[in-house]
């Protein structure tokens, strides 16, 4: 009888030790992020959280900024790159991680993970954008299913098309992400992130549009 006990042990661990991270990782319902997953910069200015704009997978545009106070939470697309400009804007913001929650029940994302940024609630995308800067003030009583305060982590997509200006490619456009990691192990190299909300914070950027 033990000798069968310590043979089922033993199968056991080979079926453990044979699953990938990844396989865990897609089976995670409720993951747990905090802010280190992510290359957040320093803060600079009245920025609380700051991560690179990447367009074409290797190409840095500029910044996405965000901030909040008591009341909004702000996002800034800021273009660094000279040699770029905005054209359209995507983003989607919520408490829930990706990959569970409003993202799909919202049809942020499909069932395989990728995301689907035409459906972002928050956008500019009549192609008419032509700017360096985009910002926006949300209710952070509208992030998430019950809003958001301080201490809670708010998870972000944040898509943009990007035109060259410069060169003798001017004219070509490129699709941008926030960095962070990938929304899915293979395939799709399109990216999110998390920022902390602030408790007591400095103002952020004046808002452009609120919702």
């Amino acid at each position: 009888m033990k000798n069968k006990i310590l043979f089922l042990f033993v199968i056991a661990g080979i079926f453990l030790a044979s699953c990938s991270k990844e396989e865990w990782d897609a089976k995670a319902t409720d993951p747990v992020i905090t802010t280190e997953d992510f290359g957040i910069k320093e803060s600079h200015e009245n920025q609380e959280c700051v991560v690179d704009l990447i367009a074409g997978q290797t190409i840095h545009v500029g910044e996405v900024q965000v901030s909040n106070d008591d009341t909004y939470f702000y996002v800034s697309y800021v273009i660094t790159n000279s040699n770029w400009e905005l054209i359209d804007i995507h983003l989607a913001v919520s408490t829930d991680s990706p990959g569970s929650g409003e993202w799909l029940s919202n049809g942020w994302q499909n069932r395989p993970g990728n995301p689907a940024p035409g459906r972002f609630p928050y956008k500019f995308d009549d192609g008419t954008l032509s700017n360096g800067t985009w910002s926006i003030a949300i209710p952070l009583e509208d992030i998430g299913p019950d809003g958001a305060e301080a201490g809670d982590l708010v998870c972000m997509g944040a898509h943009a098309v990007v035109r060259k200006t410069t060169g003798s490619d001017a004219g070509r456009t490129e699709t941008a992400w926030g960095s962070g990691p990938r929304f899915v192990n293979r395939g799709n190299w399109a990216m999110y992130f998390c920022c902390e909300i602030k408790d007591d914070p400095d103002p952020g950027p004046p808002p452009v549009i609120i919702f």
